[in-house]
């Protein structure tokens, strides 16, 4: 039990954990629906043709 002190017994002895970080800038909302009058509009223009 000795050998394990310093950085590497703590290391032996954590768990690792997955840690997410997210941006500030969230383009999910650009891209998901629902969209606006103007994506609408646009979408029905190019069904057009």
């Amino acid at each position: 039990m000795g050998a394990y002190h310093g950085y590497e017994g703590f290391v032996t002895f954590s768990k690792m954990k997955p840690v997410l970080t997210q941006s500030r800038l969230n383009a999910r909302g650009w891209i998901a629906p629902p969209y606006g009058r103007r994506v609408d509009a646009l979408l029905k223009l190019m069904m057009r043709f």
